[in-house]
């Protein structure tokens, strides 16, 4: 079943072939040994070609997912395993920063050479 994997990394045609032809576990998932000849991405173009004509796709779809519960796995599409949002703060233009010595240099004293009144003062125009 060529269309399992090719939907499971979400690549061509073209790309599963290259898949099966250099990846020993994509040969064991399609049942294929060493010595197989390997499909084409013409013939797995032909093959998911028939199966849309005959719509069955949902059925092996169907199939494969109630093998993977019987063994004990769910799957579930457009998930993010492993991420971090990170905050970063914004990259300050030359402007802004021109902007920000102005104002902290307008804003200085003797007492607090680089005072100013909110963090955001400088960016919301209130220095």
């Amino acid at each position: 079943m060529t269309i399992i994997p090719q939907q499971m990394h979400a690549i061509s045609d073209d790309e599963l072939e290259f898949q099966v032809n250099d990846r020993i576990s994509f040969m064991g998932f399609l049942g294929l040994g060493i010595e197989d000849p390997i499909p084409d991405a013409k013939t797995v173009w032909l093959f998911r070609d028939n199966l849309t004509k005959h719509d069955l796709v949902k059925q092996v779809f169907s199939y494969f997912d109630d093998y993977l519960r019987e063994k004990g796995y769910v799957v579930k599409g457009g998930q993010i395993v492993d991420a971090a949002l990170i905050a970063i703060l914004a990259k300050k233009t030359k402007k802004s920063r021109q902007d920000y010595s102005q104002k902290v240099t307008k804003d200085s004293s003797p007492a607090n050479p680089r005072r100013v009144s909110s963090p955001t003062s400088i960016w919301d125009g209130r220095v």
